[in-house]
């Protein structure tokens, strides 16, 4: 979860959007509340490798200790 915190909190704060419509200020606002969630929901997907199409044109992974 710390990298997880780490790349929200360092994203730059802007209004616009990607393909999920949620905007980087809105993360950061609600990113405490939601980081266990978010977390759990990263790491279901890596752990299953099932990724939403729309993700995975954009989509990287790093090493085992990459998002955990």
């Amino acid at each position: 979860m710390d990298e997880l915190r780490c790349e929200i909190f360092k994203a730059k704060a802007g209004e616009s959007t990607g393909l999920d419509k949620i905007s980087n200020k809105l993360l950061k606002a609600a990113g405490e509340t939601i980081i266990g969630s978010l977390s759990q929901i990263f790491n279901l997907s890596i752990d299953t490798g099932i990724f939403p199409d729309d993700l995975k044109p954009s989509l990287q992974i790093r090493g085992q200790d990459g998002l955990r």
